[in-house]
């Protein structure tokens, strides 16, 4: 960052992709007038943000809403971040596109190779289409993937008692096919109260949202900054999350 800014001789500011994107999200888009809600991009991986008070919580040191790595599963799939059925193992399209597979290897019937010539190129987006087609097994693997979803909305639900979650991200396009059984478990498993006073929205601005939310960072930023000339600004952590993709 410092780097950057002595390059192009501009302040220059940090903030991950989830975070962003929630800002974004919050100022503009779904959650405009919200208090305390949850942004959650469901893609390759699975990120988050936090607004807590109508502001972005970020935490001690800026890690807060690494939500794709809370334990669903401690027997489950290796997660890239070393942890063994991190959410983002059972419940992102790297994962629908990992469990499709090994079921193809397994013998399932199934029409996923009719689009693609081999295994390994079965992607969600593959998937997506099969159980339009009316695929039995990419329905059921939708439907799965929508499970383990629910399971870590509950956890969410229970822990920060939002007013709203916000959903992006290329999976969210899946629609009712993923979403319906996520809500109906986060249903059967959060907190009765709690669940009732949540209401699910999907993103507005798509793949503006980490944009419009990164500037509006900055400017509230350099609105601070103003006011405490000798205090850096706010720093988030990077996350590997990409916004838009399955």
């Amino acid at each position: 960052m410092d780097i950057l800014g002595k390059e192009f001789g501009k302040k220059t500011f940090l903030i991950n992709d989830a975070n962003a994107a929630a800002l974004g999200e919050l100022y503009f888009g779904a959650a405009k007038g919200a208090r305390n809600f949850i942004y959650i991009t469901i893609s390759t991986g699975i990120g988050g943000g936090f607004v807590i008070g109508g502001k972005l919580y970020t935490g001690a040191r800026g890690i807060a809403g690494e939500v794709g790595h809370m334990t669903i599963d401690d027997d489950g799939p290796l997660c890239r971040c070393g942890n063994r059925g991190c959410w983002e193992t059972l419940a992102s399209g790297t994962a629908l596109a990992r469990a499709a597979k090994q079921r193809m290897k397994e013998g399932v019937r199934t029409s996923l190779l009719e689009d693609v010539d081999e295994i390994d190129k079965v992607t969600a987006e593959v998937i997506y289409k099969a159980a339009q087609a009316g695929d039995n097994l990419a329905g059921e693997l939708i439907a799965q993937t929508g499970y383990y979803i629910g399971v870590g909305m509950a956890n969410l639900i229970n822990l920060f008692n939002p007013e709203l979650i916000v959903i992006g991200g290329g999976l969210s396009h899946m629609g009712n096919k993923l979403l319906e059984p996520a809500y109906q478990v986060a249903g059967e498993r959060a907190f009765g109260e709690a669940y009732k006073s949540v209401r699910f929205a999907l993103a507005e601005l798509g793949r503006n949202s980490g944009v419009i939310g990164a500037a509006m960072f900055a400017l509230e930023e350099m609105k601070t900054e103003g006011k405490r000339k000798d205090e850096p600004g706010r720093r988030a952590a990077w996350s590997g999350h990409r916004e838009g993709q399955f």
